[in-house]
């Protein structure tokens, strides 16, 4: 019986050169010299073929771990009264680079304030495609996304569940990254959680606040059914 054997060696020296020539030209493609390299010379049937595919995708997969961005984004939010006037304190953070958002609405609530946090912070992402630990200290946020509660909420349509519209807005952006949550315990001395508060409440206190027209269309709406019924 013929058995024909084939042995692919991959050079660790040959890919890390491919592998950094694409990284600096942007591109994935490893050179057409390595791809050959790869290529045994009487693969013939499917199964040899088929292996040697799976060699040739080793500088894809290792190019596009090198792409994937690690970012790191706590999140709060706050209302006085509930509802009343509310804000949010958002700190993104990674490697070197660190940024920090906050808002402010004259008529909200406390979940949709923390919310609508990571939402933002999600939204100030220039690229697609990060890994994102989002370290939020709102059962509300982090049970809805971890326990699958979302993923109910949307089939039955968001009927009886409360604010839909920035939770169709977080599933457009979430979609975009590699998203995790972690829960934090609130006022823990855990020090970016304390400053997200202290931006939330900052940004409240100042007086000048945009229209949470989800909110208030929605309250606005409520009103004028009840008062059908007086």
């Amino acid at each position: 019986m013929d058995v024909n054997y084939f042995v692919v060696t991959l050079h660790p020296q040959t890919i890390r050169w491919s592998v950094s020539q694409a990284v600096r030209h942007r591109s994935a493609k490893p050179s057409r010299a390595v791809r050959l390299r790869y290529r045994p010379q009487n693969a013939s049937d499917f199964p040899v073929r088929f292996f040697c595919f799976l060699t040739l995708l080793f500088p894809y997969f290792f190019v596009s771990l090198s792409y994937m961005r690690e970012i790191t984004i706590y999140t709060d939010g706050a209302a006085s009264g509930n509802p009343g006037p509310g804000g949010y304190g958002v700190v993104l953070m990674s490697g070197p680079h660190r940024k920090e958002l906050s808002g402010a609405y004259r008529l909200t609530t406390n979940n949709r304030m923390e919310l609508l946090a990571v939402i933002m912070g999600l939204e100030a992402l220039k690229h697609d495609g990060n890994k994102v630990t989002i370290y939020s200290d709102s059962k509300y946020v982090v049970d809805a996304v971890q326990k699958g509660w979302l993923a109910s909420w949307v089939k039955i349509g968001f009927k009886n569940k409360k604010n839909p519209d920035l939770w169709r807005r977080y599933i457009a952006v979430s979609s975009k990254h590699h998203v995790s949550f972690v829960w934090v315990k609130g006022h823990a001395s855990v020090p970016e959680n304390e400053r997200c508060d202290q931006l939330a409440v900052t940004a409240y206190k100042s007086g000048v606040f945009d229209i949470d027209s989800g909110y208030e269309e929605l309250e606005k709406r409520i009103g004028q059914e009840g008062a059908l019924f007086e």
